[in-house]
């Protein structure tokens, strides 16, 4: 499966031809053909690696990563399933950790992708709880767009891919939208989901 910027016409037929075939094998291989196995796993437990000496503050800055494209690519999988590539792309940023050009120019894209999802999904929590709010419900903002916002570095290094609200059970019949209500919601989950495919 395709990690770069580029969104033609083949860029998508390709994807959607790759994610096919892994729905059809459950093999993980299917979605990137042309990186081997062996160098994902390595590129795994190298991001493994960078994370733990980040995390432990280890007084030499972890520079593992190889400078070879190839290896860029598979760091850049490796970055997108474990979710901590737009992470990386802060770390790499604040030169918590140092990296090739090209390891550097995969994550920083990882750290971009993540601020304008987490916009767009900001920009939704905000219409989505006003309309809460208009009928009585007040939700809490649980998991991600919190966690993100309060525990993270910058809120575009959490991966999201949702919004999560809490409501009182007693709100609960409130906060199901009923026929009248379900076309704005509709339109605006539509529209968010438009918009992040558009990236």
């Amino acid at each position: 499966m395709s990690t770069t910027p580029e969104h033609g016409e083949d860029h998508w037929a390709t994807n959607r031809r790759l994610i096919e075939e892994w729905h059809r094998t459950g093999d993980m291989d299917a979605l990137w053909p042309d990186v081997p196995a062996a160098e994902r796993h390595s590129a795994q437990a190298q991001v493994r690696a960078v994370t733990q000496a980040v995390l432990r503050s280890s007084a030499t800055r972890p520079a593992p990563f190889a400078p070879d494209e190839r290896q860029a690519r598979a760091l850049g999988i490796a970055g997108y399933t474990s979710g901590m590539g737009p992470l990386l792309g802060w770390w790499v940023q604040q030169g918590l950790v140092e990296a090739p050009l090209q390891v550097r120019e995969v994550f920083a894209r990882h750290l971009d992708h993540g601020r304008r999802r987490r916009s767009v999904l900001s920009d939704a929590l905000v219409r989505i709880v006003q309309a809460m709010r208009a009928e009585g419900v007040h939700p809490v903002v649980i998991k991600g767009l919190h966690t993100g916002a309060v525990y993270f570095p910058d809120p575009g290094t959490r991966p999201a891919a949702d919004i999560d609200l809490l409501v009182r059970p007693a709100e609960r019949g409130q906060a199901v939208l009923g026929d009248r209500d379900r076309r704005p919601l509709v339109g605006l989950v539509s529209d968010l989901v438009d918009q992040l495919l558009g990236d």
